[in-house]
């Protein structure tokens, strides 16, 4: 493919070596660290070959070997000396389309290979310790080299890579950082996830056409005998405030006696809640030591008040008490659970011992103008949207997920549910299994995202793929490894049947159990038509009382604008932190229907029009969005009025990466900008975890609708949800109804007892069909069914309302006392004007 890019002018790089800044370095015990994050160098390779290359699995990697016969940089390494024409000066993380795609269209893929190098003086007082570059995330192969010497392969892609630079640096010396980054392409970067990557002889599992290093890149320097991992595991203990405490040491030295200490430590700073020091025998090569405390003081972790700590771990030399390393992890105290309380039939999720229904939607992990990535705060903004339309999850959905978005999970307090993208069994697309490379590869990466993301507290479900439910050898091996390395959380074999619908008998390993059971219904009814149909209500009744978890893990697909008017203000934020020459991916849709908007917004002086609703350009789309809020809020509400539901996911979170036709989507709740596409009030006020449900019902046999005359006989469903919030006992549901000139009319007061069932019931029916005769008295247009349920003390402690459309134009007369209409060849309008009691006569355009 033919690439045209603008040319500059050649840049020396003078040789400064970077030791970092005070954000960049840390050092805690005898461990080191630098984060390596600015000032990289970033160049095209289009001479480079690496179609045809070998490949090698991480079990087959041999850096020795391969050193010998390692690439060069077209040119020679000397070519690294000056940044090439057509480089740039970024900083990480960088994808290289946010750079080389010369038209910003979604749909430009630029495969090839890429070099990020950077100089960085390594201090004197590293020598004789392990040095390990620590690569966060970054897509696909990366072959890392340290002064010209290869020190590091990997082929997984998108997750965590350790490689030990040790023998290759020069201590006291500047040196060079250089990682060789290649793309071969990948699935469109649409929705889907079920294609494999080809490349040459190879097959690799599916993952999106990106290339470039999308995560931290940090340089560590420890003792030769060093803490590699810290895990917090939650124990299913009375009080929930039991953890095991697992620690990994890495030992290049022979046995050694040495000792642990342990402390938990609030993460606002204050003074430890837990300290203990042990005896520990450290094994050459690989250690796991446990230890099991309890912290009766800790604080648990929950969405509404998310308590976290950190767990800091020091190793220390037995005789001498010499620090040898230390190192920490943040986790949660936070138990998740399934199971059947007492007095029920069904299983249920449980948070540290109390009922939670997982309210979330499927974010396919598209950013405005990054890509592949999220800035912290798009994060932020990811689980701020998500909390102020009252859902307490998402799911990383078809991807892997971000450390960023976990790390602000847990601390503004959201449950998060993840797939690592890819993982298919032949259900739809490509089945990875068939293939021995893909295979060990899918195992791999789903091997590191579990020790990657397993001490999160937000985290409570992995997924092995969506819409994919064939189950075979490997699915088994990777769900039961899954469940050895992270036992706390719920491990399912898929989101869905095969191209979506029902999965009846989803395989599935729940928290703290150790076997395969299929007691698990996810339900997809994905597509919806454009305005909300009373039908997607009948769509959403669990078919059963069977005891399975019973899940809609994509619910109906409604359209909303992108707020390309506020991605585009982002954008100048953006570009100040990656510099001048930033352009952004897929940055022409954003940008260019941003401007249109402005124009629009400037040439119809809207701030001055209307209601004055509308104060600058982003509101445009944002009001455009309240429909779409109001149908998803519905949809959620009615899943929600069923006790027997454990959860759901609108479809989608986010979108649409500006893609067209099959490969694209518009129905995100919010825009790859992270921006709710409508006001969030409408949508919360349908996820309450405290409300009267009303409902219209279906129109049957004359009975029910949503348009009536004064005859009519509308029809409704009442119900409570009620998310452990109400005790047991006795209230009064009290109905009023309001006409649309907002007047309320007593003949329709209704009262009702209500015995609410509370404890772990989070729904129940009220009455399932409440009819009434409307009549002449009326004033047309929407009638409001209002429900207040009021305690022992007459205090109103739960709401809710539905609204139906009254055509009875007589009660308009008095808007058109004292006038007569006239009407030229309009039999409809004046049929109108004649049924609300007003004098018409003909127009004569002759008299005009």
């Amino acid at each position: 493919m033919k690439r045209t890019f603008l040319s500059f002018v050649i840049v020396t790089i003078s040789v400064i070596c970077f030791s970092g800044n005070k954000n960049e370095s840390s050092s805690t015990a005898g461990r080191k660290t630098l984060l390596v994050m600015q000032g990289w160098n970033l160049w095209y390779d289009a001479s480079a070959t690496w179609v045809n290359d070998s490949l090698y699995l991480p079990q087959e990697v041999n850096i020795a070997a391969l050193a010998l016969k390692a690439p060069e940089p077209t040119g020679g390494w000397q070519t690294l000396d000056r940044l090439p024409e057509g480089g740039f000066t970024v900083n990480l993380p960088a994808i290289v389309e946010e750079y080389f795609t010369p038209d910003g269209n979604v749909k430009t893929s630029i495969p090839g290979v890429y070099w990020f190098w950077k100089d960085v003086d390594i201090p004197s007082d590293w020598k004789d310790k392990t040095v390990q570059l620590k690569i966060e995330s970054a897509r696909l192969r990366i072959e890392v080299f340290a002064n010209a010497q290869l020190t590091g392969y990997d082929i997984v892609g998108d997750i965590p890579y350790n490689c030990n630079l040790t023998k290759a640096l020069i201590y006291g010396k500047c040196n060079r950082i250089a990682i060789r980054v290649t793309n071969p392409g990948g699935n469109p970067r649409g929705w889907e996830d079920y294609g494999a990557v080809k490349w040459g002889s190879y097959l690799l599992p599916a993952s999106r056409d990106f290339g470039g290093i999308n995560g931290k890149v940090e340089l560590i320097a420890t003792d030769n005998t060093y803490i590699d991992d810290i895990y917090i595991k939650n124990l299913s203990t009375p009080g929930y405030k039991t953890i095991e405490i697992q620690a990994t040491i890495n030992n290049s030295r022979t046995d050694l006696p040495a000792r642990i200490k342990y402390e938990i430590i609030p993460v606002s700073g204050r003074k430890a809640i837990y300290t203990q020091t042990d005896a520990v025998w450290v094994s050459e090569s690989r250690t796991v030591v446990k230890r099991q405390i309890t912290c009766p003081k800790a604080v648990l972790w929950d969405i509404e008040s998310p308590g976290l700590y950190v767990c800091k771990v020091t190793l220390l030399d037995k005789n001498n008490n010499r620090k040898i390393d230390s190192d920490s992890r943040k986790f949660g105290f936070r138990v998740f659970e399934i199971k059947i309380a007492d007095g029920d039939t069904q299983a249920h999720y449980f948070v540290n011992g109390k009922r939670m229904i997982f309210k979330g939607g499927i974010d396919f992990g598209y950013y405005a103008f990054t890509g592949a990535y999220p800035t912290e705060e798009m994060a932020v903004k990811s689980v701020q949207a998500a909390k102020s339309i009252g859902q307490n999850a998402f799911n990383f959905h078809r991807r892997i997920g971000y450390p960023v978005i976990m790390d602000k999970a847990d601390e503004l307090g959201l449950f998060l549910y993840e797939e690592p993208g890819g993982f298919h069994a032949g259900g739809q697309g490509y089945d990875v299994s068939a293939n021995v490379f893909s295979a060990a590869l899918m195992k791999e990466k789903m091997r590191r995202m579990v020790i990657r993301d397993r001490s999160h507290p937000s985290l409570i479900i992995y997924n092995l793929c969506n819409e994919d439910n064939n189950w075979n050898s490997l699915r088994q091996e990777v769900m039961e490894e899954t469940h050895m390395l992270d036992e706390t959380r719920l491990v399912v074999n898929s989101s869905g049947s095969n191209n979506g619908g029902y999965a009846v008998s989803t395989q599935h390993i729940r928290p703290y159990e150790n076997t395969i059971r299929t007691d698990f219904t996810d339900n997809h009814t994905v597509g919806a038509i454009v305005l909300f149909d009373e039908g997607d209500f009948e769509a959403h009744i669990p078919k059963s009382n069977a005891a399975n978890i019973l899940y809609w893990g994509e619910v109906k697909c409604y359209a909303g604008p992108e707020n390309w008017y506020e991605i585009g203000k982002a954008f100048s934020g953006i570009k100040r932190t990656k510099g001048s020459a930033y352009k952004g991916y897929n940055y022409s849709y954003y940008l260019a229907f941003g401007e249109k908007l402005e124009v629009f917004f400037k040439k119809h002086r809207m701030s001055e029009s209307g209601s004055g609703i509308i104060q600058s350009p982003g509101d445009i789309p944002r009001m455009t969005g309240g429909g779409k809020m109001y149908n998803d809020g519905r949809n959620a509400q009615n899943i929600l009025s069923y006790d027997q539901i454990d959860g759901y996911a609108i479809n989608a979170w986010s979108g649409g990466n500006g893609l067209e036709g099959w490969s694209g989507w518009y129905s995100g709740i919010v825009d790859d900008g992270r921006n709710v596409k409508g006001d969030p009030v409408i949508y919360a006020y349908y996820t309450r975890p405290l409300q009267v449900v009303i409902q219209r019902k279906v129109k049957k046999d004359g009975v029910g609708g949503k348009t009536f005359d004064t005859s009519g006989k509308p029809a409704f469903k009442i119900k409570l949800i009620n998310q452990g919030l109400l005790p047991k006992g006795e209230y009064t549901l009290k109905l009023k109804l309001k006409d649309g000139a907002g007047k309320y009319h007593d003949t329709y007061d209704y009262t009702m007892p209500v015995k609410v069932e509370g404890g772990n019931v989070y729904a129940q029916d009220i009455n399932t069909n409440y009819v009434f005769t409307l009549n002449n008295s009326l004033r047309g247009g929407f009638i409001t069914l209002e429900g207040k349920l009021y305690d022992r003390n007459n205090k109103e402690i739960a709401d809710g309302a539905e609204q139906i459309l009254l055509t009875n134009r007589s009660s308009f007369s008095d808007y058109f006392t004292g006038l007569t209409g006239e009407v030229y060849g309009w039999s409809a309008a004046r049929m109108a004007l004649e049924n609300a009691n007003m004098p018409v006569t003909d127009f004569n355009p002759g008299k005009a």
